[in-house]
């Protein structure tokens, strides 16, 4: 298993959307570290968090899945345009 940190930006004068955290935080793995960063437990994928989440991205936002541990090679999500997100 494989621990994953999602980070979320959002352009000045944007709010970090609130459904984006209300939606991750139903995983039993997830925590909250700060309004900007959360960290999801193991049993999760880069991919399953980045699904979960794309569809909560507004225009102009960001979303970066970074798994923690070296020995994990999940494919990330990719969406062209001003909205995207990746895992590495």
């Amino acid at each position: 298993m494989t621990d994953y940190l999602v980070l979320h930006s959002a352009l000045p004068g944007k709010q970090t959307p609130q459904e984006l955290l209300d939606h991750l935080s139903k995983y039993p793995s997830f925590s909250q570290l700060q309004s900007s960063a959360w960290f999801v437990g193991p049993g999760l994928s880069a991919k399953d968090v980045a699904l979960a989440a794309r569809e909560h991205i507004r225009n102009g936002e960001t979303l970066l899945v970074q798994a923690l541990t070296p020995d994990s090679a999940v494919a990330g999500v990719n969406t062209a345009g001003p909205n995207y997100l990746r895992a590495v």
